[in-house]
């Protein structure tokens, strides 16, 4: 006989029972999957947008300051720059694995971007950074400006989220993801307008934004040798640095380095206590969802070996009739294992594409709605491919496993 027609055979008289079975393994698959593709893309969220823009493993040197009534001002004696011989030093100390100056433009700059019908003109603060500090957010190649090249900007993601919870509300306008600010090309204009003649104009060119971090300043953030050529092509010294960020190892020892950099006459802070919260969310978040995969994984397991168990009971006649015709065990054997396997991919393929849709759904009604209020920035749903076929392979051989013990029939060939 075929092996379709054994497999027939196999399941005479219990269709309805094993489509209800295989109904239930279908359900508790969406489940699973669900449960690991909303973990998948709240992790990637964090990791791109929030905890990516302020990183655990990297310590921001500043000059000393002092607070006298309403004003912050440079403490008596106190550095005025990040010299280069410093960084040199604090490059040299263990744990340190590379050091990035953050300079500040010191000539008025403006802006000019019309966007949707709307034309928004400001004042701005210019930030340089070295390409490399942020190159794990934004792509290095878009950080590379030349003459003649439109300047590329990073803006900090308060700009949008600012944007979309207080303007746009104010003025009737439409919320925007971040890549929409990637759209327009900007006016910059950096320098004073000419007092007298003589005096040199003020540089005026096209940028464009190519990405944020929320590293970068509130303002205009641009490659430090962008802004060192604005620097020189106006008459004007390069500005000093008076910032530098410390990348150090995850077993730096911190406090060795934070005495060490104030020895030299600096002030030294860890990340923003905001990404230190958002890492205990993210622990928080993590250990939940384990722990929640952990069960649904556990009472699946266990339905699994219920419904493997009642199914061979089902096909406990079937099988002692298909016996009795001369079907030899080993035959017998081999169906009953493709007759849970090839229903079970069909389970697992079902669980995971609606697992992947109704939390894609949910994530585009509640979640994205929810972020984009807290922090301008939209979730998209992600499909961690590696994690799931991991998990469908685990229950693939779960359930071989709980079909092994009960492939035993106490008959001779």
């Amino acid at each position: 006989m075929s092996l379709s027609s054994d497999l027939r055979g196999l399941n005479r008289g219990i269709g309805p029972a094993v489509l209800r079975a295989h109904i239930r393994l279908a359900l508790a698959c969406t489940i699973l999957f669900g449960i690991v593709v909303l973990g998948g893309t709240i992790a990637g969220f964090l990791a791109d947008h929030l905890l990516g823009g302020a990183p655990e493993q990297e310590l921001r040197v500043g000059l000393k300051k002092k607070d006298v009534a309403i004003i912050r001002m440079a403490e008596p004696g106190a550095k005025t720059s990040v010299a280069a011989a410093d960084m040199d030093t604090m490059r040299a100390l263990p744990g340190v694995t590379d050091v990035f100056p953050v300079i500040y433009g010191t000539e008025p700059s403006h802006i000019s971007i019309n966007f949707m019908g709307q034309g928004f003109s400001s004042g701005m603060v210019v930030q340089g950074f070295e390409p490399d500090w942020i190159s794990d957010e934004v792509d290095r190649e878009l950080l590379t400006w030349q003459p003649g090249t439109p300047l590329p900007i990073i803006v900090n993601t308060q700009i949008l989220a600012i944007y979309n919870n207080a303007y746009s509300k104010s003025r009737g306008l439409p919320e925007l993801s971040p890549k929409a600010l990637e759209a327009p090309i900007i006016s910059f204009t950096y320098g004073k307008e000419p007092q007298k003649e003589g005096d040199t104009p003020p540089r005026k060119l096209f940028a464009k934004i190519v990405g944020m971090s929320s590293r970068v300043a509130l303002g205009a953030a641009v490659p430090a040798g962008a802004l060192k050529k604005m620097h020189t092509d106006l008459g004007k010294a390069a500005p000093d640095p008076l910032e530098a960020i410390l990348r150090v190892s995850a077993d730096a020892d911190t406090d060795l380095i934070r005495a060490e950099v104030e020895a030299m006459g600096y002030t030294i802070r860890e990340a923003h206590p905001l990404a230190r919260l958002l890492r205990q969310v993210e622990v928080v978040a993590r250990t939940a969802g384990l722990v929640l995969l952990a069960c649904m994984l556990l009472f699946t397991l266990a339905l699994l070996d219920v419904i493997v168990k009642n199914l061979q009971l089902l096909k406990t006649e079937n099988c002692a009739r298909m016996l009795s015709r001369g079907a030899r065990p080993g035959r017998l054997r081999l169906l009953l294992a493709l007759d849970l396997a090839l229903p079970f991919t069909a389970d697992l393929i079902l669980g995971a594409l609606l697992g992947y849709v109704v939390t894609a759904r949910l994530t585009d009604l509640w979640l994205s709605p929810l972020l984009v209020e807290l922090t301008g920035i939209p979730i998209t749903p992600v499909f961690p491919v590696k994690a799931a076929l991991l998990l469908a392979l685990g229950l693939m051989l779960a359930a071989m496993g709980a079909l092994i013990p009960r492939l035993r029939f106490h008959l001779t060939e």
